[in-house]
């Protein structure tokens, strides 16, 4: 039973692992295609060519989000139209190898990963050559997907190991009792002659 736990263990641990590395990454491909779809004009203002963007940024909370947040105080964000009228607010941050990886609430009570990265575009309308903008981009995907999976792949390893559990234990029953069968007739021999 303690071999069974603790196999079961490491095998959920390992597919939740992978679960959210997979999603963490597709978050990454969706910000990097983010970026590269940003078009800076000579002021710095940025702009992005949406049809370089995954589809699912343009449907209403579709559970794929981005949002452009401006370094400047004051100065509104733009974000995707799946969004509608919610915003990002990122929280439990970690920075890694530059990003910021986070959650937020999202539309519909959604529980979103998400990942910020900063980025600056220079300013060509100004005298001076080091003038830039500095913008946060944040992409923020919806988790109840990969929930409902670690749920799912739960539920099949309880069960599974439960039915192994059974047969284990039924095994031993059917061990010990062809096992000890020999002793048995020999008992009841000796019972006949006493």
């Amino acid at each position: 039973m303690i071999g069974l736990a603790a196999g079961g263990y490491v095998l959920s641990d390992a597919f939740v692992s992978a679960l959210h590395d997979n999603f963490d990454t597709a978050l990454q491909v969706d910000l990097d295609g983010m970026i590269a779809a940003a078009e800076p004009d000579p002021s710095g203002e940025v702009a992005l060519q949406e049809r370089f963007l995954n589809r699912r940024f343009a449907r209403v909370y579709s559970g794929l989000y981005w949002q452009i947040v401006p370094a400047k105080a004051g100065a509104p964000p733009q974000f995707s139209h799946s969004l509608f009228d919610a915003t990002i607010h990122i929280r439990d941050e970690t920075k890694s190898g530059g990003m910021i990886w986070g959650f937020a609430d999202g539309p519909d009570n959604q529980h979103l990963r998400v990942l910020a990265r900063r980025v600056s575009f220079p300013i060509s309308a100004t005298a001076r050559t080091d003038d830039s903008r500095a913008y946060t981009f944040m992409v923020a995907g919806d988790l109840s997907s990969v929930e409902n999976d670690i749920a799912e792949f739960t539920a099949t390893l309880i069960w599974s190991f439960a039915g192994l559990l059974l047969g284990l234990v039924l095994a031993i029953f059917i061990q010990v009792r062809v096992g000890l069968s020999p002793l048995r007739r020999a008992r009841e021999a000796l019972a006949r002659h006493p």
